[in-house]
Formats: C-alpha cells, structure tokens, sequence
C-alpha cells in the first residue's frame, strides 16, 4: 500500500485538469526518442542539424532524417524519389505515415509560433 502523502499526491494529479502544453509536448517527444536522447548523451545535440555528416546515426535514423528535410522543405525539391525509397527500405508503410504525419504536424506548430511571434518559455523568462 502506498503511503498516505503519495495516495493524496497521486488524487491531486488526477484531479488537475490536463492541458498539455507545447513545451511538456515536446518534452514528452524528446523522452520517448532514442535518437535524441543518444545525441544528447553524447554531448552532440548541435549534430542534428549536421545529420548527413554525422557518424552518431543508423542508416534508418538517416532515412528518417533526410525524409524530415525532404518533407520540410517539400517545395524546393517535391520529396525526391532516392529518399522515399530509402525510407522505404528501413520503415513499413504505418511507420511512413506515422512519421510523415509527425513532420506535418512538427512543421504546422513551427509555422504558427513563427507566425504568432511566440517566445520559447526559457526565452521569456530570461527576458524578465
């Protein structure tokens, strides 16, 4: 049995009403992700944006990398066909979807915070 002060902890939490915001969203994303936590562990977080030279990834993680860029920057090169195939070789067909619904979804908050001038919260709190 769970002692008293975690019992009325745990009724406290499930009381709270749950609004996910985008920061614990992200945090959530970033704790469920090997290929971030690896790169973290690492030291070498600054290594994503320099994927394709980097030596920290597996060639799935790759193809799930240059999928990204193809996806996010799907009008300068329309997803050419040698980064599908790749992806192909690495990931099933709900995985493709999954993951390219996720880059659509990552990319549409990107646009709307842009848009909205939002401020990460460590940015903001900073600034005070």
């Amino acid at each position: 049995m769970r002692p008293p002060e975690a019992q009325r902890r745990s009724a406290a939490a499930r009381a709270r009403p749950k609004t996910p915001s985008i920061d614990s969203e992200r945090r959530a994303a970033i704790a469920k992700s090997q290929v971030v936590s690896r790169t973290l562990v690492a030291g070498a977080y600054f290594e994503v944006s320099a994927w394709s030279e980097s030596s920290l990834y597996t060639p799935r993680e790759r193809a799930a990398l240059a999928w990204t860029e193809a996806v996010t920057r799907i009008s300068e090169a329309h997803a050419p066909d040698a980064d599908y195939e790749e992806l192909r070789r690495h990931f099933t067909e709900k995985e493709m979807v999954d993951l390219t619904v996720l880059i659509g979804m990552i990319n549409l908050w990107n646009r709307l915070l842009i848009s909205f001038r939002a401020e990460y919260p460590a940015e903001s709190e900073a600034a005070r």
